[in-house]
């Protein structure tokens, strides 16, 4: 992040998912228990841990004066085709469901909202 710092980038997002848990938060037992095993059937698990390690590394790392502001989006399962809804912050999302071009249009409407910066809101 030095280098965004540097280049002037203003805020940095990053999308995660539904099944990663805030940074240094968990899961409930019965979501940790769904998402291993889906994440072990879809073979999926890997990508989900370095998602965890990297929200946490924006978490801790990011927050200094001059650092890049951000957000960490974490919408629910995502499909191609056209556009169903606009989405907003929510407390649970569904595991699938979401338009690519709905989740795309919300982050762009995030960016500039600085009532999200420094959060990992749920996208549904």
């Amino acid at each position: 992040h030095p280098i965004m710092r540097e280049a002037g980038v203003k805020v940095f997002l990053y999308q995660a998912g539904a099944f990663n848990p805030e940074p240094h938060k968990k899961n409930s037992k019965t979501f940790t228990i769904v998402r291993k095993t889906y994440g072990n059937l879809s073979g999926l698990e890997k990508s989900l841990k370095d998602h965890d390690k990297t929200m946490e590394y924006i978490a801790d790392e990011m927050n200094k004066e001059g650092d890049p502001k951000y957000i960490i989006t974490r919408p629910g399962g995502m499909e191609d085709g056209e556009s169903k809804k606009k989405l907003g912050v929510v407390e649970r999302a569904n595991a699938s469901g979401y338009m690519y071009i709905d989740v795309a249009q919300f982050a762009l409407e995030a960016l500039p909202d600085e009532s999200l910066y420094g959060t990992c809101p749920m996208v549904g």
